[in-house]
């Protein structure tokens, strides 16, 4: 038994020598070709990114009744603490949609890694103005900081997607 132990761990230190050996001549060399972190992009602060976070966003979804226009307004005070109301109204495209209005409650998720993007999870939890006939819907989004947009989907067997970009902050809002 401890004959074969030692032969696999052999056959493994010939095997890293052999990727190793076969590696151009500059991954061999003590410095490896990272980029430095002058070249990494750096990630904004935490406060930072949910102070751009707070507030007014809009743009649209689709659901049953089609093409809608969406007006979230978002108040991040912890990645754990997201209060929004989700405002729905007719879009341009779709003039019969009524209007209607919940809150939802959620969660931001901030990935390590500069490059990707962080998520939004939203859930709905009361109804403000309810129109017959209509449901409220959960969201899963993420954001993209640079851009000031949020794309995601809509949970619900009847929705698609959402796209909507931030037009204010909350105490700008009309």
């Amino acid at each position: 038994m401890n004959y074969l132990k030692t032969l696999l761990n052999l056959s493994l230190i010939s095997l890293v020598g052999m990727s190793i050996a076969c590696l151009p001549e500059v991954a061999q060399s003590k410095s490896l070709p990272f980029p430095s972190n002058s070249t990494l992009k750096q990630r904004p602060s935490i406060s930072s990114q949910l102070e751009q976070l707070t507030g007014i966003w809009e743009g649209s979804y689709t659901c049953g009744q089609g093409l809608t226009r969406l007006r979230l307004a978002i108040n991040a005070r912890s990645t754990s603490e997201i209060d929004a109301l989700f405002i729905f109204s007719a879009h341009p495209n779709n003039p019969g949609v009524p209007s209607g209005m919940f809150a939802m409650q959620g969660i931001y998720q901030i990935f390590g890694l500069s490059e990707m993007p962080n998520r939004l999870e939203l859930n709905a939890t009361e109804w403000i103005q309810r129109p017959s006939g209509y449901g409220t819907v959960d969201l899963a989004g993420t954001l993209y900081l640079d851009e000031n947009r949020l794309i995601g989907n809509v949970a619900n067997s009847r929705c698609s997607t959402f796209d909507i970009e931030r037009v204010s902050d909350l105490d700008e809002a009309e």
